[in-house]
C-alpha cells in the first residue's frame, strides 16, 4: 500500500463527517461550512548504504483545514486541534509509515476565495 492511499483513508477514518478533497477525487468545495485538503509531498530516498538496506522513504503529510473567507481561523481551531491530537509523532499508517516528527500548524492563507489553515507532518518508512 502506498503512503497516499494509506494517508487519504486514515484521515476518512478519522473524520468520517468532514467532506475531503485529495487529488483524483472530484470535488466541489461547499458554499458554506469546512471540509479538508490532503496532499503528500514525497522528498527523495534518504540513503541507508552502511544498513545494506534500500533507502528510506520519506516526505511531508499535509491536511489543510478549509473554509469561505469572512469567519477568521478562529472557528477552524477546534478542527486543527482535532488533526494536532490524531496525528502525533510515531502515528503509523497501514502502509508501514510513520510520523515522525511534531506536527506543525503553518500560517493562514487565503487563495482563490478560500481561506486555507495548514498542518504538516514529516513521515518516513
Amino acid at each position: 500500500m502506498e503512503i497516499e492511499e494509506a494517508f487519504f483513508a486514515a484521515v476518512r477514518a478519522d473524520f468520517p463527517g468532514m467532506r475531503i478533497e485529495y487529488p483524483g477525487v472530484n470535488f466541489t468545495p461547499p458554499a458554506t461550512g469546512y471540509w479538508l485538503q490532503l496532499s503528500v509531498f514525497r522528498n527523495a530516498e534518504a540513503n541507508q548504504p552502511l544498513a545494506n538496506r534500500r533507502g528510506v522513504e520519506q516526505g511531508v503529510l499535509q491536511i489543510v483545514v478549509a473554509t469561505r473567507p469572512g469567519g477568521g481561523t478562529a472557528a477552524m481551531r477546534p478542527t486543527v486541534n482535532a488533526i494536532k491530537a490524531a496525528y502525533r509523532k510515531g502515528r503509523a499508517f497501514a502502509s508501514g509509515h510513520r510520523i515522525v516528527d511534531n506536527v506543525r500548524e503553518l500560517d493562514p492563507q487565503i487563495e482563490d476565495s478560500k481561506l486555507l489553515l495548514p498542518v504538516s507532518m514529516s513521515y518516513s518508512a
